[in-house]
Protein backbone atom coordinates (compact mmCIF):
# COMPACT_ATOMS: atom_id res chain seq x y z
CA UNK A 1 0.00 0.00 0.00
CA UNK A 2 3.03 2.02 0.72
CA UNK A 3 4.24 1.71 -3.08
CA UNK A 4 0.51 2.62 -4.31
CA UNK A 5 -0.15 5.85 -1.99
CA UNK A 6 3.58 6.90 -2.98
CA UNK A 7 2.33 6.33 -7.10
CA UNK A 8 -0.82 8.31 -6.33
CA UNK A 9 1.03 11.72 -5.03
CA UNK A 10 3.32 11.06 -8.06
CA UNK A 11 0.21 11.54 -10.47
CA UNK A 12 -1.31 13.78 -8.47
CA UNK A 13 2.23 15.89 -9.70
CA UNK A 14 2.07 14.61 -13.36
CA UNK A 15 -1.97 15.78 -13.33
CA UNK A 16 -0.87 18.99 -12.24
CA UNK A 17 1.95 19.73 -14.84
CA UNK A 18 0.31 17.69 -17.79
CA UNK A 19 -3.15 16.36 -17.27
CA UNK A 20 -2.92 13.25 -19.90
CA UNK A 21 -5.55 10.71 -19.83
CA UNK A 22 -2.80 7.73 -19.16
CA UNK A 23 -2.15 9.28 -15.68
CA UNK A 24 -5.94 9.79 -14.93
CA UNK A 25 -6.06 5.68 -15.61
CA UNK A 26 -2.75 5.26 -13.20
CA UNK A 27 -4.31 6.95 -10.74
CA UNK A 28 -7.53 5.05 -10.56
CA UNK A 29 -5.56 2.16 -10.90
CA UNK A 30 -3.56 3.26 -7.64
CA UNK A 31 -7.10 4.03 -5.73
CA UNK A 32 -8.62 0.94 -7.15
CA UNK A 33 -5.42 -1.04 -5.15
CA UNK A 34 -5.79 1.66 -2.08
CA UNK A 35 -9.23 0.19 -1.88
CA UNK A 36 -10.52 3.51 -2.79
CA UNK A 37 -13.33 2.52 -5.28
CA UNK A 38 -15.35 5.12 -5.58
CA UNK A 39 -12.64 7.54 -6.21
CA UNK A 40 -11.38 4.97 -9.13
CA UNK A 41 -15.21 4.91 -10.56
CA UNK A 42 -14.92 8.76 -10.91
CA UNK A 43 -11.94 8.88 -12.85
CA UNK A 44 -12.87 5.66 -14.80
CA UNK A 45 -16.28 7.31 -16.16
CA UNK A 46 -14.42 10.30 -17.29
CA UNK A 47 -12.17 9.25 -19.03
CA UNK A 48 -15.29 6.49 -21.05
CA UNK A 49 -17.07 10.17 -21.28
CA UNK A 50 -14.09 11.32 -23.08
CA UNK A 51 -14.12 8.05 -25.08
CA UNK A 52 -10.29 7.15 -23.78
CA UNK A 53 -10.68 3.77 -23.34
CA UNK A 54 -9.48 0.23 -23.38
CA UNK A 55 -10.39 -3.25 -22.15
CA UNK A 56 -8.67 -2.58 -19.15
CA UNK A 57 -10.37 0.48 -18.05
CA UNK A 58 -13.70 -1.43 -18.55
CA UNK A 59 -12.43 -4.15 -16.71
CA UNK A 60 -11.31 -2.06 -13.70
CA UNK A 61 -14.67 -0.30 -13.25
CA UNK A 62 -16.66 -3.11 -13.69
CA UNK A 63 -14.35 -4.71 -10.73
CA UNK A 64 -14.59 -1.61 -9.17
CA UNK A 65 -18.47 -1.00 -9.15
CA UNK A 66 -18.76 -5.06 -8.18
CA UNK A 67 -16.42 -3.81 -5.03
CA UNK A 68 -19.33 -1.61 -4.18
CA UNK A 69 -21.68 -4.18 -4.59
CA UNK A 70 -23.31 -2.18 -7.90
CA UNK A 71 -23.76 -5.74 -9.31
CA UNK A 72 -25.89 -4.35 -12.01
CA UNK A 73 -23.47 -1.05 -13.25
CA UNK A 74 -20.49 -3.45 -13.05
CA UNK A 75 -22.32 -5.73 -15.54
CA UNK A 76 -23.38 -3.09 -17.78
CA UNK A 77 -19.41 -1.95 -18.04
CA UNK A 78 -18.21 -5.76 -18.39
CA UNK A 79 -20.31 -6.28 -21.53
CA UNK A 80 -19.55 -2.95 -23.04
CA UNK A 81 -15.82 -4.08 -22.44
CA UNK A 82 -16.46 -7.58 -23.96
CA UNK A 83 -18.59 -6.05 -26.79
CA UNK A 84 -15.43 -3.66 -28.05
CA UNK A 85 -12.72 -5.81 -26.45
CA UNK A 86 -13.99 -9.53 -27.25
CA UNK A 87 -10.58 -11.36 -27.09
CA UNK A 88 -9.87 -9.95 -23.36
CA UNK A 89 -10.70 -13.04 -21.10
CA UNK A 90 -10.28 -10.77 -17.98
CA UNK A 91 -13.44 -9.04 -18.88
CA UNK A 92 -15.43 -12.52 -19.08
CA UNK A 93 -13.28 -13.69 -15.87
CA UNK A 94 -14.70 -10.51 -13.79
CA UNK A 95 -18.31 -10.83 -15.47
CA UNK A 96 -17.70 -14.83 -13.85
CA UNK A 97 -16.44 -13.46 -10.66
CA UNK A 98 -19.76 -11.10 -10.34
CA UNK A 99 -21.89 -13.98 -10.66
CA UNK A 100 -19.93 -16.26 -8.76
CA UNK A 101 -20.33 -13.72 -5.55
CA UNK A 102 -23.90 -13.31 -6.34
CA UNK A 103 -24.58 -17.14 -6.36
CA UNK A 104 -25.31 -17.14 -10.31
CA UNK A 105 -23.85 -20.08 -10.65
CA UNK A 106 -25.35 -21.14 -13.91
CA UNK A 107 -23.78 -17.73 -15.62
CA UNK A 108 -20.23 -17.85 -13.66
CA UNK A 109 -19.68 -21.49 -15.59
CA UNK A 110 -20.68 -20.23 -18.88
CA UNK A 111 -18.73 -17.18 -18.36
CA UNK A 112 -15.78 -18.84 -17.12
CA UNK A 113 -16.25 -21.66 -19.88
CA UNK A 114 -16.20 -18.12 -22.61
CA UNK A 115 -13.11 -17.12 -20.65
CA UNK A 116 -11.20 -20.59 -20.75
CA UNK A 117 -11.90 -20.50 -24.92
CA UNK A 118 -10.00 -17.48 -25.23
CA UNK A 119 -7.29 -18.46 -22.61
CA UNK A 120 -7.64 -21.93 -22.36
CA UNK A 121 -4.96 -22.35 -19.67
CA UNK A 122 -6.05 -19.49 -17.60
CA UNK A 123 -5.63 -21.50 -14.27
CA UNK A 124 -7.75 -18.66 -11.80
CA UNK A 125 -10.68 -19.63 -14.00
CA UNK A 126 -10.20 -23.16 -13.43
CA UNK A 127 -9.80 -22.55 -9.69
CA UNK A 128 -13.08 -20.70 -9.78
CA UNK A 129 -14.61 -23.22 -11.44
CA UNK A 130 -13.73 -25.70 -9.15
CA UNK A 131 -14.99 -23.91 -5.97
CA UNK A 132 -18.85 -24.06 -7.55
CA UNK A 133 -18.50 -27.55 -8.00
CA UNK A 134 -17.18 -27.62 -4.82
CA UNK A 135 -20.36 -25.64 -3.76
CA UNK A 136 -22.65 -27.90 -5.91
CA UNK A 137 -21.16 -31.49 -4.52
CA UNK A 138 -19.86 -32.17 -8.02
CA UNK A 139 -16.78 -33.38 -7.21
CA UNK A 140 -15.75 -35.27 -10.25
CA UNK A 141 -15.58 -31.78 -12.08
CA UNK A 142 -14.16 -29.95 -9.43
CA UNK A 143 -11.10 -32.66 -9.42
CA UNK A 144 -10.88 -32.18 -12.86
CA UNK A 145 -10.87 -28.35 -12.66
CA UNK A 146 -8.20 -28.93 -10.33
CA UNK A 147 -5.96 -31.37 -11.95
CA UNK A 148 -5.85 -29.15 -14.92
CA UNK A 149 -5.13 -25.93 -12.98
CA UNK A 150 -2.31 -27.69 -11.16
CA UNK A 151 -0.65 -28.65 -14.76
CA UNK A 152 -0.09 -25.18 -15.33
CA UNK A 153 0.65 -24.14 -11.61
CA UNK A 154 2.08 -27.14 -10.04
CA UNK A 155 2.49 -25.53 -6.40
CA UNK A 156 -0.29 -22.84 -6.23
CA UNK A 157 -1.30 -23.22 -2.83
CA UNK A 158 -5.07 -22.58 -3.41
CA UNK A 159 -5.25 -25.22 -6.39
CA UNK A 160 -3.35 -27.70 -3.14
CA UNK A 161 -5.31 -27.13 -0.62
CA UNK A 162 -8.43 -27.65 -2.73
CA UNK A 163 -7.55 -30.97 -4.02
CA UNK A 164 -6.53 -32.04 -0.54
CA UNK A 165 -10.11 -31.17 0.39
CA UNK A 166 -11.83 -32.61 -2.59
CA UNK A 167 -10.15 -35.93 -1.54
CA UNK A 168 -10.93 -35.70 1.98
CA UNK A 169 -14.56 -34.93 1.02
CA UNK A 170 -14.41 -38.55 -1.05
CA UNK A 171 -12.59 -40.06 1.50
CA UNK A 172 -9.33 -40.36 -0.30
CA UNK A 173 -6.75 -40.23 2.64
CA UNK A 174 -3.99 -41.25 0.70
CA UNK A 175 -4.85 -38.77 -2.41
CA UNK A 176 -5.49 -35.80 0.40
CA UNK A 177 -2.68 -36.07 2.25
CA UNK A 178 -0.14 -36.56 -1.10
CA UNK A 179 -1.51 -32.55 -1.28
CA UNK A 180 -1.07 -31.44 1.95
CA UNK A 181 2.31 -30.13 2.56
Amino acid sequence: NKDFSSAKKYFYKTLDLKKNNYDYESLANCYQKLGEFEKAIIILKKLIKESFTNSSIFNNIGVALKMTKKYQSALYYFDCGIKNYPKDHLLDFNKANLFREVSNFKDAKKNYAICLKKKKDFFPALINLALINLKENNFNDALKNLNHAQTISKENPVILENLAKTYMIKKNYLKAEFYIR
